[in-house]
């Protein structure tokens, strides 16, 4: 039974809204239905989470009119920061990779190599020979060789020259391209798992939290108070 204000359920009847079999609000407008959200099919989810926290809680405002205004601000000052959040949930985490490099090397090599080489060579050879017989026994032949009987001569010469030359020329370019990934994680990875369930958090309660300054936040004595021109039979 209300004390100060009425009780969300009742400003339900007020404005022509009921809720389905699951929990789901239907019809009427009490300032959830164009609050800014990530997915358009997510809003029925978090309306039906307000609504059941909320559905016997007295508002915190004199009429369902201001109660409702106030409700429908609150949700579009709040809900764009919220929605940020609700984007990161949706970003595929691995909380055992905590390494990821890329490393991409792109390079390119030119060389021009030129050898000339020159050869020049020249040889020059003689011989000479004398043969000399004598018919014994005549003295030993004398040193001008007048008492031979036989005598030959021989004096050969040989002359030889070459010239030679080369060259050599080359020319090479090579592209190199390539990369090369690191993955895994440093440290413990009980630590990383800690840390990653710390960062979770409750996206939909802190929404409902943020709305529980709308609602009476004492208790009551019994005691039911409604506007002096209620005329509904709540």
């Amino acid at each position: 039974m209300p004390e100060f204000t009425l009780e969300l359920h009742r400003v339900l009847v007020f404005t022509g809204a009921t809720l389905d079999e699951t929990g789901n609000l239907v019809g009427g407008h009490i300032g959830l239905d164009d609050y800014p959200i990530f997915d358009e099919s997510y809003r029925e989810t978090l309306n039906r989470k307000i609504i059941n926290r909320y559905l016997n809680r007295e508002i915190g405002l004199e009429n369902p009119e201001r109660f409702i205004h106030n409700l429908s601000r609150r949700m579009h000052e709040i809900m764009p920061a919220y929605n940020e959040l609700y984007e990161t949930t949706q970003l595929a985490v691995d909380p055992l990779r905590t390494v990821d490099m890329l490393t991409i090397t792109t390079g390119k090599t030119e060389s021009e190599r030129q050898t000339t080489s020159a050869n020049t060579s020249s040889t020059t050879a003689g011989s000479k020979s004398r043969q000399i017989s004598s018919d014994y026994p005549q003295f030993q032949l004398a040193e001008n060789a007048d008492y031979a009987t036989a005598g030959a001569d021989s004096n050969a010469q040989n002359t030889a020259s070459g010239t030679g030359s080369a060259t050599d020329a080359s020319t090479g370019k090579d592209d190199v391209t390539g990369d090369s990934r690191v993955t895994g994680y440093q440290g413990s990875p009980y630590d990383l798992i800690l840390r990653a369930r710390a960062a979770i958090i409750n996206i939909d309660l802190a929404i409902i939290e943020e709305l529980s300054d709308l609602f009476m936040l004492v208790w009551d004595n019994g005691t039911e108070f409604l506007p002096s021109n209620w005329k509904g039979n709540l």
